[in-house]
C-alpha cells in the first residue's frame, strides 16, 4: 500500500467524487430556483396588498368628497420601480399619477377596450396591470413594474445556502479520503493475503483503525478468515501432496481427457509404460495410445459424446501386445455441460492371455462334450434297441404266464421288474443330459388330467402290491379336469413322486391328493414374488406317504443329481437319486415347483405347483347319480378318508365317513338315523385285518349293499371277502367307479325286490366274476381291438367291470371281421421289434405287412394303399429312414396315418417325426394300452 493516498487516483474514489459534485450542484440550482419562485410569489401578493390599499386610499376620499388623487402614490414601497395610477371621474376628468420616471407613455388606455376586463390582475414578468371599479362611478387604471428579482440575491441571506453547500461538501470530502484510506487498505490487505497466507498467517494491524469500530470489527473478521483460510490452505497442501503421490504412485494408468479426445494430464504409469513423458502445453490424442479391442469399442472411441455414463470398454495399445479395460467417466460442470471425462487404463494382459487359453481349453471341452452328447444320443437309441426288445419279449411271455409254472412265473416276473428299472435308469440318464444340454423343451397340449393320474397310478400297482400298502387318488371337485400343460413332462413327475414314495412305505399308504388354488397360496407368492406375470390360477397335485420320513438335514440334497437322503437308503433301497432331480427340473420347466413337507418317522408330502393359465371349466367330476335314494357309510383307518367328505357333500349324497373301526364305531353305526335310505357300506380291507368279526353287531349289515375296497385283483380276492361283499372297488377307485358300482348294485337290489328273486348278494357276486373271468379293473381291455370305454369319464350310471389285471389278450375276431379289416403296415428294420410288433397285432386280432426299410414301406404303400390304414414307421432305417420316406409319401398326396416309433423320447425328436407329416408318436419298447390307443384313434 502506497504512502501518498489520493482520492482521484483511485477510480472508484473519483467516481464518487463526480457524483457529489454534481449532487451539490444540483442541490444549489434546486435551492436557487425554489428561492426564485418564492420571490415571485411575495412579489405577487405585495400586488395585491398594494392594490388594496391603494382602492381603500382612494374610495375613502370619493365618499369624503376630496379629489385631491396626487396624494396618492406608491413611493413608499420600495418594491416598486415605476408605476402609473390614472382615475377617470363620471363628469369625464382623467387625473394621471406616476413616479418620476419615464417609463410609461402618456397615452390613455381604451376604456371601452378594457370594460370587460374590470376588477382582473394580469401579471407578466415585469409587473401586473389592473383595471378596477370604484365608488361613485369611479375607475381606475393601475400598471406598476417591480425592481428586478435579483437583485435582492445581493442579500448576504441569499448567499447562505451557497455557503453551507460549500461547508457540507468540503466536511463529506475529508471524511470520504479518511474512509477509503481505510477501506484501501482492507483491499490491499486481501489483494496480498493469499500470498501472506501461503506463507504463514499474517493478521491485520488493527490499531491503524483504532478511529474506525466498525473497520476495526471488519479488520477481525479479516483475521479470522485468514485464520482458517491459512488453515484450509494447510490441509489443501497435505491432501494436494497426497493426491499426488497416489496418482502418480498408482499401478493404474489414470489420465484426464477432454470431450474432443485430447489428454490434458496422465499420471506417472501412463509415462512409463507408453514412454512418453508429460509435458504442459503439448498436445496428447488418445488415438496415439490405444485403439479399441474391437469394431463396436473403435465406434465408441471415435465419438467420445455417445459415453454419457460410466461405461468399461476393452482396448489394445497400438502394437495390440498390451491389454487393457479403458474405465472412462464424464465429469460436467455446475451448469450440466461435459467438461472431460476422467480415465483408467486397468492392464489385463495376464488375463487376456488366460482368458484365451482357457477359451481355447473350453472349446476342446466343448467339442468333446458335442462330441459325447452325439454318442450319448447314439450309444441310447442303441441301447434302447436291444432294450425295447428284450423288454417287449418279457412282456409276451407275461401275457402266457399261464403257460407257467409257479417258480417260471416268479421268474419272469423278476425279468420284467428289471427291464422296466433298467429302462426307467436309462430314461433318466437321458434326460439328465438333455436337462444339462438345455435341450428340453415343453409341449403343451389340453389333457384329461383325472385320466393322466388313473392311468400314472396304475403303474404303480403292482410295485404297491408287493409293498403291501394301499394306492388313493382324491380329487377335489372344483378341480378342473382339463388344463393346457405338458402331459409328458407332468406324467413323469407325478410317476417319479409316487414311485419314491411307494419305495419308502412299508405300510399304510401313498395318495395323490390335486387341488385348485391361486396366487394368493402363501408357498406360490414366496416362490414367483421377483415375478410379475405369475398366473392367477394353479393347480397343487401333492403325494403323501406314511413312510420313513425325512430329516430337515437330508431334505436340501434331496433334489440334486444322483442325491439321496444317506448311503445307507441307497444300499437298503437302490436307486440312483436322480428321479427327484429330473422331477424338480421338469417342474421349473412348467413354470412351477416342488414343495417338500416332512416328519422323520412320520411320512413325506412331496407338493407339485404349477400354473394352469388355461383351464375348462368342467370340473373334475360330472356325476349322474339318478334316483338313488342310499346313505353311504365309508370305514378306512386313514383320516385322509377325510377329503371325500368335500366330493361327497358337493353331488349332495348322504353319508357318513369312520377312520376307524372298534366297538364305539359300532355303537356310532347302529345308532345313524338312516331316514328310509338304503345303506351302503364302503369298507377298505386294511379296517378289515384285525375288527373283521365287529361287523355282524351292525344291526341293519346284512341288509345294506356292502363294496369292499382292496388292493388285490378279483381272483386274488379271499373267498371270505368274496362272499361278504356284494361289490369290489380296486384301489386307486376314483369316486367316478364307486357311484358307478353304487349305482350298479342299488338297481340289482332294486330289481330284485321287484321280481321277488332271492338270489344271494354274494352268490350273485360270484356269479358274476365267473361271468366275465377275463376284464380288467380298470373297465378297459388292454387286449381289446375295439374302442376302449373311457373309464376316467365313465357315465355313473354304467355298471363297472370287474376285470383279472394278469390278463392281456382275447381271442381273435372272426373270419368275417378279418375279410372286411383293414392291414397294418410295420416298417422296421430290427428283426426282433418287429416280432414283438407282431405278436402284439395278433394279440389284438389286427392282420400285418412288414417293410425291412422305408424304401421298402414306400414301396408296399403304394402297391397296397387301398388294403392299408396305418403305417407304423420306426425313424431309424437302412436305405431310407423313416422321416425321409413319411416326406415322400406326403409329397405324393397320401393322408394315411402315420406313427412313429422310436427309441428316442425327446422333444427334438417328436418334433421332426411331425415335421416331417408323421401323425403320433410310440416310444420302444412299444406300451400295449398305448398302441391300442393308437389303433383305435386312428383305424376304429
Amino acid at each position: 500500500m502506497s504512502n501518498q493516498f489520493s482520492l482521484y487516483n483511485r477510480p472508484a474514489a473519483r467516481r464518487l467524487i463526480i457524483t457529489l459534485v454534481a449532487i451539490e450542484l444540483i442541490l444549489i440550482v434546486v435551492g436557487y430556483g425554489l428561492l426564485w419562485l418564492y420571490a415571485l410569489q411575495q412579489q405577487q401578493q405585495l400586488g395585491k396588498s398594494y392594490l388594496v390599499e391603494l382602492v381603500d386610499k382612494l374610495n375613502h376620499k370619493i365618499t369624503h368628497g376630496e379629489h385631491d388623487w396626487r396624494q396618492v402614490n406608491l413611493d413608499q414601497h420600495k418594491a416598486i420601480k415605476n408605476y402609473q395610477l390614472i382615475v377617470f371621474e363620471p363628469t369625464g376628468d382623467t387625473t394621471v399619477v406616476k413616479n418620476n420616471h419615464n417609463d410609461f407613455s402618456d397615452a390613455l388606455p381604451n376604456w371601452t377596450l378594457s370594460a370587460k376586463q374590470s376588477n382582473k390582475i394580469f401579471y407578466d414578468a415585469r409587473g401586473f396591470e389592473v383595471w378596477q371599479n370604484l365608488a361613485a362611478g369611479y375607475r381606475l387604471y393601475v400598471k406598476v413594474q417591480y425592481f428586478p428579482l435579483w437583485n435582492n440575491f445581493a442579500n448576504p441571506i441569499y448567499l447562505l445556502p451557497l455557503l453551507l453547500g460549500l461547508c457540507l461538501f468540503l466536511y463529506v470530502m475529508i471524511q470520504l479520503r479518511k474512509s477509503y484510506e481505510v477501506w484501501y487498505k482492507f483491499l490491499d490487505y486481501a489483494q496480498n493475503l493469499h500470498l501472506q497466507i501461503s506463507e504463514g498467517y499474517q493478521p491485520a494491524k488493527l490499531h491503524e483503525f483504532r478511529n474506525h469500530p466498525e473497520s476495526r470489527y471488519l479488520a477481525q473478521l479479516f483475521n479470522r478468515y485468514a485464520y482458517k483460510m491459512g488453515q484450509y490452505y494447510d490441509k489443501v497442501r497435505e491432501l494436494t501432496y497426497r493426491q499426488n503421490i497416489l496418482i502418480d504412485t498408482s499401478p493404474i494408468l489414470l489420465f484426464i481427457m477432454s470431450r474432443n479426445g485430447r489428454i490434458v494430464y496422465f499420471n506417472h504409469k501412463f509415462s512409463q509404460v507408453f514412454n512418453t513423458p508429460f509435458q504442459q502445453g503439448s498436445m496428447y490424442i488418445l488415438s496415439d495410445f490405444i485403439t479399441g479391442a474391437n469394431k463396436t469399442t473403435q465406434q465408441l472411441l471415435s465419438s467420445l459424446e455417445n459415453i454419457q455414463t460410466y461405461a468399461t470398454l476393452p482396448v489394445t495399445n497400438l502394437q495390440r501386445n498390451l491389454y487393457f479395460d479403458l474405465r472412462i467417466t464424464p465429469y460436467y460442470n455446475r451448469f450440466g455441460q461435459l467438461q472431460g471425462y476422467s480415465c483408467g487404463l486397468q492392464d489385463t494382459t495376464d488375463y487376456h492371455d488366460k482368458l484365451q487359453k482357457a477359451w481355447v481349453e473350453d472349446k476342446f471341452t466343448a467339442d468333446k462334450l458335442t462330441s459325447f452328447n452325439k454318442m450319448w444320443a447314439v450309444v441310447g437309441h442303441e441301447l434302447r434297441t436291444p432294450l425295447s426288445g428284450l423288454v417287449g419279449m418279457i412282456d409276451l411271455l407275461a401275457e402266457d404266464k399261464a403257460q407257467f409254472n409257479s417258480e417260471q412265473q416268479e421268474t419272469i416276473a423278476t425279468l420284467q421288474q428289471s427291464s422296466q428299472t433298467m429302462i426307467q435308469l436309462l430314461n433318466d440318464m437321458l434326460d439328465v443330459a438333455k436337462l444339462d444340454a438345455g435341450k428340453l423343451q415343453t409341449n403343451v397340449t389340453s389333457i384329461d388330467l383325472l385320466k393322466l393320474l388313473c392311468q400314472t397310478t396304475e403303474l404303480m400297482l403292482g410295485n404297491a402290491r408287493r409293498q403291501k400298502i394301499s394306492l388313493y387318488i382324491f380329487v377335489d371337485p372344483l378341480t378342473p379336469r382339463f388344463i393346457d400343460c405338458d402331459e409328458g413332462k407332468l406324467r413323469q413327475i407325478i410317476l417319479n413322486l409316487l414311485t419314491n414314495a411307494v419305495k419308502f412305505t412299508r405300510e399304510g399308504y401313498v395318495a395323490i391328493t390335486v387341488d385348485k388354488t391361486d396366487s394368493n397360496h402363501p408357498l406360490i407368492k414366496a416362490k414367483t414374488s421377483q415375478n410379475t406375470t405369475v398366473s392367477k390360477a394353479w393347480l397343487k397335485i401333492s403325494v403323501k406317504d406314511t413312510g420313513l420320513g425325512i430329516t430337515e438335514k437330508d431334505q436340501q440334497k434331496l433334489f440334486s443329481y444322483f442325491g439321496q437322503a444317506n448311503d445307507s437308503i441307497s444300499r437298503q433301497f437302490g436307486g440312483t437319486g436322480l428321479g427327484l432331480a429330473i422331477s424338480n427340473s421338469f417342474s421349473h420347466l412348467l413354470g412351477g415347483f416342488i414343495h417338500l413337507e416332512s416328519q422323520f418317522g412320520q411320512g413325506s408330502e412331496f407338493q407339485l405347483f404349477i400354473p394352469i393359465p388355461k383351464f375348462s371349466l368342467q370340473s373334475a367330476y360330472q356325476y349322474k347319480t339318478g334316483n338313488l335314494r342310499i346313505t353311504l357309510i365309508i370305514i378306512s383307518p386313514f383320516s385322509i378318508f377325510e377329503r371325500v367328505n368335500k366330493v361327497l357333500n358337493y353331488v349332495e349324497l348322504s353319508h357318513h365317513i369312520f377312520t376307524a373301526m372298534d366297538e364305539g364305531v359300532i355303537d356310532t353305526i347302529n345308532n345313524l338315523d338312516l331316514q328310509g335310505l338304503m345303506p351302503v357300506f364302503v369298507i377298505d380291507d386294511v379296517a378289515l385285518k384285525a375288527n373283521n368279526h365287529l361287523l355282524d353287531h351292525i344291526d341293519f349289515y346284512n341288509d345294506a349293499i356292502k363294496i369292499i375296497l382292496s388292493m388285490e385283483s378279483p381272483k386274488t380276492l379271499p373267498p371270505e371277502h368274496q362272499l361278504q361283499f356284494d361289490g369290489y372297488l380296486q384301489k386307486p377307485a376314483s369316486l367316478s367307479q364307486l357311484i358307478a358300482e353304487v349305482n350298479h348294485l342299488y338297481d340289482l337290489k332294486i330289481n330284485r325286490e321287484k321280481t321277488n328273486t332271492h338270489l344271494p348278494v354274494q352268490l350273485a357276486f360270484k356269479q358274476f366274476l365267473q361271468q366275465y373271468p377275463n376284464l380288467s379293473h380298470s373297465s378297459v381291455s388292454v387286449a381289446s381291438a375295439s374302442p376302449p370305454v373311457n373309464n376316467y369319464n365313465v357315465l355313473l350310471d354304467t355298471p363297472i367291470q370287474l376285470v383279472d389285471d394278469g390278463q392281456t389278450s382275447v381271442d381273435n375276431p372272426t373270419d368275417a371281421h378279418h375279410s372286411s379289416q383293414k392291414l397294418i403296415l410295420i416298417a422296421e428294420d430290427n428283426p426282433v421289434n418287429q416280432k414283438i410288433t407282431k405278436k402284439h397285432l395278433e394279440t389284438l386280432g389286427y392282420r400285418y405287412l412288414v417293410a425291412d426299410d422305408g424304401e421298402q414301406a414306400v414301396k408296399l404303400l403304394s402297391e397296397n394303399r387301398q388294403r392299408i390304414g396305418l403305417v407304423l414307421m420306426d425313424c431309424r432305417m437302412p436305405i431310407l429312414d423313416g422321416i425321409e420316406a413319411t416326406r415322400i409319401i406326403r409329397l405324393n398326396k397320401d393322408s394315411v396315418p402315420i406313427v412313429a416309433l422310436t427309441a428316442n423320447d425327446s422333444d427334438d425328436d417328436r418334433n421332426i417325426c411331425l415335421e416331417a407329416g408323421m401323425d403320433s408318436f410310440l416310444t420302444k419298447p412299444i406300451n400295449k394300452q398305448k398302441l391300442i390307443e393308437a389303433i383305435n384313434h386312428y383305424m376304429v
